[in-house]
């Protein structure tokens, strides 16, 4: 997982979304495939949220906002992902629901969310 969502950070951080939908959905599955019982967890947080932002990164707002809902199923106070939804929601043109959904993200989240780029969820 951690090597995957490296790759995916390196192929953000170098705008080949593409690239990091790849990794971040090969980490995705490894993490699905140990489960969640564990404590401390595998992972961190769920790396469909890193999946969600490269999948908008890469233009595709409606995959990313299937992607957030599945993460936030599991992690529901995440802010991070509800940030990404929140975009992914205005380039759907949703805006009351990117509204609702940053307004989560900023309740939850010390300091200014909106500064945490794409390229670093």
């Amino acid at each position: 997982v951690f090597q995957y969502v490296l790759e995916g950070r390196a192929a953000m951080l170098a705008n080949d979304a593409p690239a990091a939908m790849t990794a971040y959905r090969k980490a995705m599955e490894r993490q699905l495939v140990a489960g969640f019982g564990m404590d401390p967890p595998l992972f961190w947080y769920s790396v469909r949220r890193s999946l969600a932002a490269a999948t908008l990164a890469a233009g595709d707002a409606r995959s990313a906002q299937a992607q957030i809902y599945a993460s936030l199923r599991r992690w529901p106070n995440d802010a991070l992902a509800l940030y990404v939804l929140a975009q992914a929601d205005r380039a759907a043109g949703d805006a009351a629901s990117a509204e609702r959904n940053l307004a989560r993200a900023r309740a939850l989240w010390a300091g200014d969310v909106t500064r945490v780029p794409l390229a670093r969820i």
